[in-house]
Formats: C-alpha cells, structure tokens, sequence
C-alpha cells in the first residue's frame, strides 16, 4: 500500500478539524442538555444553564464531489500545485477546502437552498 501524499494527509486534517470539531460540539451540547434534563426543577432555578435545541442539517451531496465538478475552473497554478502534491483526483479533499471559485460557491450555496428546503417543515417545528 503506497503512503499518502501531503494533500491527502492534509485534506484528512482539515477534515479532522472542521467536522470532527463540530460532532464533538453537537455531542456536548446534548450532554449538558442530558445533565440539565435530569436536575430536578427547584435545582435549575438559580442556574445559568438551559437546554438549547440542536438541529444540523448535512449536506445531501458530498462537498468534494461538487470541488471536482467544479475543478476544471481552479487557476493553472493551483492545479499544478496539486498534481505535485497528489492532491488532484484523489478523493478531492484537499481542493474542497482550496476551491474559493464563485462558481464554486454559489454551487454550496444552491446545495445549501435545496436542502433547506428539504428540511422546510423541521425548520419550521424548529424555530417555532
């Protein structure tokens, strides 16, 4: 089995550092929200803490295939830079957190609207 490259070893980090992070967040809230549950009312009264509803919606597309639909449209250099580094066509995790094309944004942006809309009534149940 050949070893990783940098960009595959770096695309696994930001990927450790972003959604990893945030699990981790989302897994602690409703820990505290568990402890909060169980404190008896007359306890709760004279505290700060509350339960905070948690809603995460993921998206529906995974975003390293929308950076490699979207690959052709990095500039010459970085696509270069990638191919010397390995980080080009393998898995695509490393030009997910680099691609900063428009094209490229406003595709997250209409992913991000579509699936919106997708969880339109748990979004309603959720802010009502």
């Amino acid at each position: 089995m050949p070893q990783p490259g940098i960009a595959e070893v770096a695309g696994f980090t930001l990927d450790s550092l972003f959604s990893e992070n945030l699990n981790t967040d989302i897994e602690r809230l409703q820990s505290t929200n568990d402890l909060v549950d169980a404190m008896p009312f007359w306890r709760r009264r004279g505290l700060h803490e509350r339960r905070i509803e948690v809603m995460v919606i993921r998206p529906s597309e995974d975003l390293r295939k929308v950076a490699a639909d979207h690959s052709v449209q990095m500039p010459r250099g970085v696509r270069l830079f990638l191919r010397t580094v390995g980080g080009w066509g393998h898995e695509w995790r490393i030009p997910s957190y680099l691609l900063f094309d428009g094209r490229f944004a406003q595709a997250l942006i209409d992913l991000g609207y579509r699936d919106g809309l997708k969880a339109r009534p748990a979004l309603q149940a959720f802010f009502s």
